[in-house]
């Protein structure tokens, strides 16, 4: 799915952006970057959740997974110091409305 929205992103964004009118400048730093966000933030990710859907079980993992971007926003406010702005509060609002939905209805079944 990440791929896919990757390319179709990619592309969608291309004629606004203009890439190929951009320099880019590789050294070994731009590499390291990105061989982390490579390996850390895909594989490794990957493979820990698949570790964690074995030890907890999928129904919980989905959950914790689900909180995940309000984890990301409020440490990116804490630790990076990014500004929390009304749009974030409608963002959480929208993610707990469907972890309770989701809740509600698997208590129906």
């Amino acid at each position: 799915v990440m791929a896919w929205s990757f390319i179709f992103g990619g592309i969608t964004l291309s004629g606004i952006c203009k890439p190929w009118e951009q320099q880019v400048h590789f050294d070994l730093a731009v590499l390291i970057s990105l061989f982390f966000v490579i390996i850390v933030g895909s594989i490794a990710a990957y493979l820990f959740y698949r570790y964690a859907i074995q030890c907890i079980g999928p129904s919980k993992a989905s959950l914790f997974s689900s909180i995940e971007p309000i984890a990301a926003t409020v440490l990116s406010v804490c630790w990076l110091g990014t500004d929390f702005v009304p749009i974030d509060f409608i963002g959480f609002a929208m993610i707990l409305s469907i972890l309770t939905l989701g809740k509600q209805k698997t208590e129906l079944n």
